[in-house]
């Protein structure tokens, strides 16, 4: 692990929450700047993409899910992971994300809400072609994410986040011929 990763590691959960709405607010208008001007996105959002996601995911793993007040930032984050999402085109990093994200799926929605979980579902719609673990439907990523993906259809009531669930499914079915 190099320095400057475990240097960032230790920094993150330090991080207090007005810096952070900060950060999403810098990284919201670019994100909304790249939608509107191609160039931005050319220049400021595909070049950075790795440093992005890899914070906002430390972020995400280092942030307690409960009823605190942390929760519209924990919202905010995933929208935000959302909007970047498109722009993810490794697949080991989009392997990453999708181990990180999936979990939270899990999460009643009391602690992670149904929107919160479509943006989620939106990601991993937009992750798994990029998954090459998730063709092989012996794999261990592949049985989770269809556990995963399986278990939300008793779980998610609002029609938004079953149409995300039904788009990731047919993504999914789209990259694994076997479903």
């Amino acid at each position: 692990c190099s320095s400057s990763a475990q240097h960032e590691a230790r920094l993150a959960p330090a991080v207090k929450a007005p810096v952070i709405s900060r950060i999403l607010d810098i990284v919201g208008n670019l994100l909304q700047s790249a939608s509107e001007e191609e160039r931005i996105a050319r220049l400021v959002i595909r070049p950075h993409i790795s440093i992005l996601l890899s914070n906002l995911g430390s972020l995400i793993s280092n942030t307690k899910f409960d009823k605190s007040a942390s929760a519209p930032l924990i919202d905010r984050e995933i929208n935000i992971l959302s909007g970047l999402a498109p722009y993810i085109s490794d697949g080991t990093q989009a392997a990453a994300f999708l181990s990180l994200l999936t979990p939270l799926l899990r999460k009643p929605s009391r602690i992670v809400g149904e929107q919160v979980k479509a943006d989620i579902l939106k990601i991993v719609t937009s992750l798994v072609s990029l998954v090459t673990d998730l063709t092989d439907a012996t794999s261990a990523t592949h049985r989770r994410t269809c556990e995963t993906l399986a278990s939300c259809f008793k779980a998610l009531r609002s029609r938004t986040a079953r149409t995300a669930l039904i788009a990731a499914f047919r993504q999914l079915s789209a990259v694994n011929t076997s479903l």
